[in-house]
């Protein structure tokens, strides 16, 4: 039994999103062809199940959806995703989402089970994207005045959530539990400042990575990681996304594997594969090698979003508690 994890597709309507730069050059003019590859690469690996961690539309347009949803249906495996910050900063994609999965109106959390009659994977999707407003409140959309105007702070996740995250686990405490997020819950958060898109000097400072990505505000990240911490020990893996770059931390002896994104370099995907009582994880590219002409610039020093060879492959034992 394998699973693929995919992340930050960014899946928008050819011809609707001009090229542009994050780490490396972002190639929309390219994006029929690299939907294309997504499909051919995904079906040449023959997961049993897909597992997408947010920013699965580009721009949280309905139609962007719908095109996604279309692409990821072609392939013919079985898939889920969790929500973004590109999926859910206006109406649209959290309620196409929502309806998809017949869950409640503007909720995006949620657990899916697949089996091969001996292994039984618990994939929780949590939504770590909600919004957290100066006045306190959590809100599952972004407002542009309030935007604009500093009012919206940090990403957020509501007690509700941790309280159904908390039950689900203890529910499904026999299983092999995998968590997908988008936004990552343990993180590298230093980079050299002359490897950032736009970069000004002095290029050899370091800097937050979080300076231009959103993170869960301190309270909802310490709320999480209680709860994940409470159940270290039927927690096989954490994957996420958002970053756009690959990285492994192990925290609680629990691997948070963060895993780049489909739009640029290095566009690239995870396999999990079982074997045994392990979990192998490797990296795999696009088929097709043209998007990485388009895309790479070797100038940036920007090397290290690939990973190192710890962050590209591993093994991981399985996690199942015995009944007794």
């Amino acid at each position: 039994m394998r699973f693929a994890v995919i992340s930050d597709t960014h899946f928008v309507v050819p011809g609707t999103m001009p090229d542009g730069v994050w780490w490396y050059k972002v190639p929309h003019s390219m994006d029929e062809k690299r939907y294309a590859s997504i499909v051919r690469s995904l079906k040449a690996r023959d997961p049993d199940f897909i597992a997408a961690c947010g920013d699965f539309t580009g721009d949280c347009k309905r139609e962007s959806f719908l095109l996604g949803k279309k692409i990821m249906d072609s392939t013919g495996i079985d898939w889920r995703t969790a929500v973004g910050n590109h999926d859910t900063n206006w109406p649209g994609v959290r309620e196409e989402i929502s309806s998809l999965y017949s869950l409640p109106d503007k909720v995006n959390y949620y657990s899916y089970d697949i089996s091969d009659g001996r292994h039984i994977l618990h994939f929780i999707f949590l939504d770590l994207c909600q919004n957290l407003w100066r006045d306190g409140g959590i809100r599952p959309h972004v407002d542009q005045e309030a935007y604009n105007d500093g009012d919206i702070l940090k990403f957020a996740i509501d007690d509700k959530q941790l309280e159904w995250f908390d039950k689900d686990l203890i529910e499904n405490r026999y299983k092999t539990n995998i968590i997908i997020t988008h936004t990552p819950v343990y993180y590298r958060d230093s980079v050299y400042i002359g490897t950032l898109p736009k970069a000004k000097e002095p290029f050899n400072d370091m800097t937050s990575l979080n300076l231009l990505n959103p993170e869960l505000e301190a309270v909802s990240e310490q709320k999480l990681k209680e709860v994940i911490k409470r159940h270290k020990n039927s927690i096989t893996a954490v994957f996420s996304g958002h970053t756009h770059i690959n990285e492994v931390i192990y925290a609680n002896d629990i691997p948070f594997c963060t895993t780049a994104s489909l739009r640029e370099c290095p566009f690239e995907f995870r396999m999990a594969e079982i074997k045994d009582n392990t979990l192998d994880i490797t990296m795999h590219k696009l088929d097709d090698e043209s998007f990485y002409s388009a895309s790479y610039e070797k100038w940036r020093g920007n090397e290290w979003i690939f990973g190192k060879p710890a962050d590209r492959k591993s093994s991981l034992c399985l996690k199942q508690l015995d009944h007794d």
